[in-house]
């Protein structure tokens, strides 16, 4: 049959709706089909017509704006598993849970392969525990958190003066320590704390439960012991140790380690003394070892060491260390549901099944990534040490050679080259793998863009460099001598900023560039343009804003923390910055913050294939749910047309189909536990024209 071209249109009350005809793939017979998708709204429509023999047809487009809390959802993309800290570990009901900063909750049925549930509302969890049938997690921001999977958590927030750092389960008693206080809570059912004191000083070491008592140590002044968990008896040492952070019960014996001190007790009152390995950290039990954490230089984070060894005893007297981890940081480890694991910095993890050999299961170089561009078909983010990661999706990124010891700051496409800008140097790339170095441009270069088929860098001194090509590059007269860290181009200008609230404008990016008064001696990191304004950020959480590129405004943000990077694109201007602040706003005046569910550094956002990326410190790679329901289509042979969705996780969705645009009926209703979902239409054979929709309910 002959295919008449077909527009898909959807009223909606966004002005900025359009339609876009998608690539059209050729048939078998010579004709063309075309395919056409419209987004608005979190609408997708896409056509098809069926006697296309052997035609494959996609059809995707950028949405126009933001969908609700789209922002407050992100994925690690790099490292694999997640890159926040790690603290603690525990088993239960067949399910491995391990917990760490930025609300880092992470679940297994097999303690190899984890998937995230990270919550904002979590907090900075230190430990979690199972017992009495149900895991139990205590947080920084004085939280405890109860579930019986893993997967569903109920919490509490309590009324505590310190951060919770510890907590154990004996005796039908809950107790969970705060860090430097003489107060402590406990409970029966880990849903309800009664806030307690200690009889005896305890300040931030251990509790573990064994031979039908609580022992808590004390980084300080000992150790304590009670059977009920509310009256506390101190207990002597045979002499006076110091640093005292570890404690466990296992082989029917309390153990506790301190700087260079180890003892045993079967009873948690008599005791035997031995040596520990350097300063002890967290201490675990299992198949009859003891294994703790050591490392020589001592220091914490509250309770937990910073240890790059791990030391083993059969007895709990006598000690052998091992290093690890290199230079990164452990914070926990646990003997738990047959294995023993070993977590810390940036998602640092290790597997044992013996605690002598560890397998690492984490990734990730600890470099700080700077910049980040998308082009012919390739995302590719760059960092210090010529560090280079390269993705064809987003998804699976892969580490490429080092480019050389430099800083890469910042990277652009254009004109089929990817430019990255070093200390002053450029590299550039047809595909982000193989690169050539060129000229030595004298200064250092923090920023780069490409608009209006130029390349515009800017660095140190002032310096603004132009290149058509990314090889040939002319110096330009800036004006000023101060760093140029931000530039961007739109509404007919370039505009570039720097230390000082240093603005700079030109209408080309080759003519005398403009000074502009900013209203701020602020760092000025970044710009961009949209909506008709331009808004720069730098520094405090400092923002300014201008119709015209002329006359700025300076406006308050919601936070005092240093913005890195802004860009706009989806109705939406996006900046990351420090500790992984992340915010948003249309307008430049009205800012809303969003979780990022890092707790590194953010350098840099892209928005690429309906959803933005963010790279950061500690090699982050982050993105976010899709902004929209994305509508992929194409034929699976004689079975029919298929239709993948790929939407936030978590809501209910309706794809429908329609003979002319005009009458919908849902084809398949779902409630998506994963980002993407197939739906094989059978019947679409059987229509003239057969045109489909998702939608999200709110």
């Amino acid at each position: 049959m002959k295919l008449n071209p077909v527009m898909a249109m959807e009223r909606s009350t966004n002005p900025r709706v359009n339609s876009w005809p998608a690539k059209a793939p050729s048939t078998s017979s010579g004709r063309t089909a075309r395919v056409v998708l419209s987004v608005g709204l979190g609408l997708v429509v896409v056509a098809f017509a069926p006697g296309l023999d052997q035609a494959r047809a996609a059809a995707e487009q950028e949405a126009v704006m933001t969908a609700p809390g789209s922002l407050d959802q992100w994925l690690w993309r790099y490292p694999r598993i997640q890159g926040n800290d790690l603290s603690s570990a525990a088993y239960g009901n067949g399910r491995f849970v391990l917990v760490g900063l930025e609300g880092a909750v992470l679940t297994s049925t097999h303690g190899k392969s984890w998937t995230t549930h990270n919550e904002e509302r979590f907090g900075d969890l230190q430990k979690v525990v199972f017992a009495d049938g149900k895991f139990v997690a205590v947080s920084i921001q004085k939280g405890v958190f109860v579930s019986s999977d893993g997967l569903h958590w109920e919490g509490r927030s309590l009324d505590a003066s310190q951060p919770l750092i510890t907590l154990a389960y004996g005796n039908g008693i809950w107790v969970a320590g705060e860090w430097f206080s003489d107060e402590y809570y406990s409970s029966t059912n880990a849903l309800d704390w009664t806030r307690r004191s200690w009889d005896h000083d305890n300040r931030d070491g251990d509790i573990a439960f064994g031979a039908g008592r609580f022992l808590a140590v004390n980084g300080y002044t000992g150790i304590q012991t009670s059977t009920n968990g509310l009256d506390w008896t101190p207990v002597a040492l045979p002499s006076v140790a110091y640093g005292l952070r570890g404690v466990t019960f296992g082989n029917g014996r309390f153990v506790v380690t301190g700087n260079q001190y180890a003892a045993t007790s079967t009873d948690g009152v008599n005791w035997t003394e031995g040596a520990f390995p350097g300063a002890a950290g967290e201490l675990t039990a299992g198949q009859g070892i003891f294994v703790g954490l050591s490392d020589e230089s001592g220091g914490y984070r509250y309770n937990r060491l910073f240890a790059r060894s791990i030391a083993t005893s059969s007895d709990g007297l006598s000690w052998t260390a091992q290093p690890v981890s290199g230079d990164k940081y452990l914070f926990g480890v646990a003997a738990v549901g047959g294995l023993f694991l070993a977590m810390g910095d940036n998602g640092l993890l290790f597997h044992s099944l013996d605690a002598a050999q560890w397998t690492p299961l984490s990734e990730g170089t600890g470099i700080n990534l700077r910049g980040l561009a998308r082009g012919n078909g390739r995302y590719v983010a760059v960092g210090n040490e010529g560090r280079v990661f390269t993705s064809s999706n987003g998804e699976q990124w892969n580490l490429q050679p080092p480019l050389r010891s430099g800083n890469l700051r910042g990277i652009a496409y254009g004109n089929g080259l990817f430019v990255a800008a070093a200390e002053a140097y450029v590299f550039v790339s047809p595909d982000g793998i193989a690169w050539t170095q060129w000229s030595n441009l004298a200064s250092s270069l923090y920023g780069i863009t490409f608009a209006d088929g130029l390349f515009v860098a800017v660095g140190e001194g002032g310096a603004i460099v132009t290149s058509p090509n990314g090889t040939a590059w002319t110096r330009q007269i800036s004006g000023t001598p101060n760093r140029l860290q931000g530039i961007t181009r739109g509404g007919g200008l370039f505009v570039a900023t720097g230390t000082w609230g240093t603005i700079r404008t030109s209408p080309d990016g080759i003519t005398p560039w403009t000074t502009r008064d900013c209203g701020t001696n602020t760092y000025l990191e970044s710009v961009a343009y949209g909506n008709g304004i331009y808004v720069a950020v730098g520094g405090e959480g400092t923002a300014v804003s201008s119709p015209d590129g002329t006359n700025w405004t300076v406006r308050p943000t919601p936070t005092q923390l240093e913005l890195e990077q802004i860009t706009f694109a989806a109705g939406v201007f996006v900046v990351v910055g420090r500790d992984g602040t992340l915010l948003s706003t249309t307008n430049g005046v009205d800012w809303l913050t969003h979780y990022s569910g890092s707790h590194n550094n953010l350098r840099s956002v892209l928005y690429a294939d309906g959803a933005f990326f963010v790279v950061g410190n500690n090699d982050a790679i982050l993105q976010s749910a899709q902004l929209f329901p994305r509508l992929r289509a194409g034929m699976k042979g004689a079975e029919g047309f298929e239709l993948t969705v790929r939407a936030v996780p978590g809501h209910r969705h309706h794809l429908q189909a329609s003979p002319d645009l005009s009458s919908w009926a849902d084809v398949f209703t779902f409630q998506n536990e994963q980002e993407t979902t197939t739906y094989l239409d059978a019947d679409a054979g059987q229509h003239q024209y057969r045109f489909y929709r998702v939608y999200a309910e709110p």
